[in-house]
């Protein structure tokens, strides 16, 4: 298929197809997300027709703890399922004679520490491996004598430190070294033209050689570390070259590579999250209240950078901005740029130690630009200096579902007034108020709220504040 969408679109005609038939269950966990599941008996029932077809074996979660012997392995086999089992190591001299296998899962053989060079020798047309969740060491040279092979699935293998030149795997589309061990990359990593996919997210691999990510025209997915422990950043113009790009995950180390990707002609169209700067750690990581509502994940996370303000910050295609100790920033932006904050949906400042502000401007230019009507989720975190969240001029516009201030000692009001300010005020959109550890806080609004979608309210070590102004029902 052209794409990953197509792909992505044609797996799930084929989940729905099988939960209709029920072969599958669907249903959806605490965050709405959906999940199908099989039921033992319908498990049962497909693993006896496989086996009985002749072309394929499974022996999925069966307690082996070896391999099983020469008879198993014949000539026809085509597929075979080994998961989640206790194989140990693959004996030496063992070297199945299955020229047809085309897919071997070794994957979650959690205690599989050895497999043996002489294993892979007559298995020359697999074209899909997967030995993720083992504990191998090293992968045996003979791989690279699997010219068919498509996909080499090895995530999750911790102690996996070396893997061969992977030159004369030119048929390779999909490969995952994620979590691993990997200090380097694999030699030859520049011929596989056909590389579509590529994770190297939580390896320990800390340098992309220069000239290898356009030598891999063809990919639609990467995925790069961007954690404090180990950073992989790459060039902005090296990434702005790969034009088949749906999927990016990674670091750039300052602004110009930054610029350099974010002025490509398809940023639009990608789902990206990529941090800036050095990734350090943030109490907001794991903070998720909000979903974009165009469905694309399109993240930035700026870390350290020496800048006044945050206009260079706002690329119109981002839909979630997070600024983390950026230590000389006073506002985010003035007001003759306030139109890069049109897109913006969900926004994250953690330790801006100076921030005074957040939107610097005039009351009579943001009434009739509308710029800030896509803002649903707005989290404030160490930022000392603010005493006012969001002015009285500001409120009209906003659309707000979440607000999200801790640990900001000079907060003194989150909805400003002024002295003709409405005693009610409409706020139907929030659903989340989330305030903590603010010593000076003495007003939530100075009227009354109306929140009627309100369904989660935390106020804490909040000393000062006496009132909280919120109603769920309609004002007489």
């Amino acid at each position: 298929m052209g794409s990953r969408q197509a792909q992505f679109d044609r797996g799930h005609t084929m989940l729905n197809q099988l939960e209709n038939a029920s072969l599958l269950e669907g249903s959806r966990d605490e965050e709405n997300y959906r999940y199908v599941k099989m039921h033992d008996l319908i498990w049962d029932m497909a693993v006896k027709i496989m086996n009985e077809s002749g072309s394929d074996m499974v022996q999925a979660g069966a307690q082996l703890t070896e391999l099983p012997d020469g008879r198993w392995w014949r000539d026809n086999l085509s597929r075979v399922s080994l998961v989640e089992n206790r194989i140990e190591n693959i004996p030496t001299d063992f070297s199945p004679m299955c020229p047809r296998l085309s897919t071997l899962l070794l994957c979650r053989n959690y205690k599989l520490n050895l497999v043996e060079d002489s294993f892979f020798q007559h298995l020359i047309g697999l074209k899909v491996l997967d030995l993720s969740d083992t504990d191998i060491e090293k992968l045996p040279d003979s791989i690279c004598h699997l010219t068919s092979l498509t996909a080499l699935l090895l995530g999750w293998c911790a102690k996996l430190s070396y893997v061969p030149s992977l030159a004369k795997l030119k048929a390779m589309e999909k490969l995952d070294l994620s979590c691993t061990g990997l200090e380097d990359l694999p030699e030859g990593m520049e011929r596989l033209e056909d590389l579509r996919y590529l994770n190297l997210d939580g390896s320990g691999v800390r340098v992309l050689r220069s000239g290898i990510l356009p030598q891999l025209s063809k990919l639609q997915f990467l995925k790069l570390h961007q954690k404090a422990e180990v950073v992989l950043s790459i060039r902005g113009d090296e990434i702005s070259r790969l034009y088949h790009l749906e999927t990016l995950e990674c670091n750039f180390r300052d602004l110009d590579d930054f610029g350099f990707f974010q002025s490509g002609r398809r940023v639009s169209q990608i789902a990206c999250k990529v941090t800036v700067g050095r990734p350090s750690f943030s109490s907001l990581e794991d903070l998720n209240y909000t979903r974009s509502k165009s469905g694309l994940i399109k993240e930035a996370w700026f870390y350290d950078l020496m800048i006044d303000n945050a206009v260079c910050l706002f690329p119109r295609f981002f839909t979630k901005v997070v600024i983390v100790r950026c230590q000389n920033m006073r506002s985010l932006c003035p007001s003759y740029e306030i139109k890069v904050l049109s897109g913006l949906e969900i926004l994250h400042l953690d330790g801006l130690m100076i921030l005074e502000t957040l939107f610097e401007a005039e009351p009579s230019e943001l009434r009739t630009a509308g710029v800030f009507y896509n803002l649903r989720e707005i989290v404030i975190h160490k930022c000392h200096r603010i005493k006012v969240l969001l002015p009285p001029w500001l409120l009209s516009t906003l659309r707000l579902e979440v607000i999200v201030v801790e640990d900001c000692y000079n907060m003194r009001e989150i909805m400003g007034s002024e002295e003709h300010s409405s005693p009610f005020r409409r706020f139907d959109k929030l659903r989340v108020l989330v305030l903590k550890k603010l010593p000076n806080l003495k007003s939530i609004y100075s009227g009354r709220l109306q929140c009627n979608s309100l369904a989660e309210i935390t106020v804490g070590d909040c000393p000062q504040l006496k009132r909280i102004p919120i109603t769920i029902f309609p004002f007489p």
